[in-house]
């Protein structure tokens, strides 16, 4: 996980924004096709906004409580885990019903583009990366393939149809599972080594 392309990709499986494009679909269905990219870019924006600053919010926290470097890894490692196990065995139900509202932040740019995993998975990076440029660099490039994503959501879904987002979410889950038993281990050790 130390190169911008490593990083890069753990974040783009972990935001899954294959997997959330029903849920995104249904939730701009409502509002006319010329307001549709207009909130589309919008919450997009939002959410690279709350990512970028929650690198340095989870440091800050993270210096705060003092806690070590191992533990994050072996909590982050667990947290992941559980976030492949919802990607690999998801089952095909409806995508989450909000109440139709104004989109401003919720539920697009939060949870739905940088929800608590992927926060998570910033604070993790944060903690284990002394460069800030290379951090925010990943973070960057991971939003900018999720948002082409999103932006060209309706082409996609008509391509792929619901099976194959199933199977793309299914493999995306398996990559997070590998990085996650990885961080767990490197955790572990880290804590036999001190």
């Amino acid at each position: 996980m130390s190169t911008l392309f490593g990083l890069t990709l753990t974040l783009f499986f972990v935001i899954d924004a294959l997997g959330n494009l029903p849920t995104y679909l249904s939730l701009l269905r409502p509002h006319k096709r010329s307001e549709q990219r207009k909130i589309a870019f919008r919450e997009l924006l939002l959410a690279l906004g709350i990512m970028a600053s929650f690198h340095y919010l989870g440091q800050i926290l993270l210096t705060m409580l003092e806690i070590p470097k191992q533990t994050v890894q072996i909590s982050g490692g667990l947290i992941l885990f559980l976030i492949a196990i919802r990607l690999i065995f998801s089952n095909d139900e409806e995508p989450p019903q909000w109440e139709s509202q104004k989109l401003l932040f919720f539920p697009i740019a939060t949870p739905l583009i940088a929800g608590p995993s992927v926060l998570t998975m910033i604070m993790i990076i944060a903690q284990e990366q002394p460069s800030d440029l290379l951090v925010l660099g990943a973070i960057f490039l991971a939003w900018l393939f999720s948002a082409l994503i999103f932006v060209f959501a309706r082409p996609i879904h008509k391509l792929i149809r619901e099976k194959g987002l199933v199977a793309c979410q299914r493999l995306m889950g398996l990559i997070v599972a590998m990085v996650a038993v990885q961080m767990f281990i490197e955790g572990i050790g880290g804590f036999l080594n001190r």
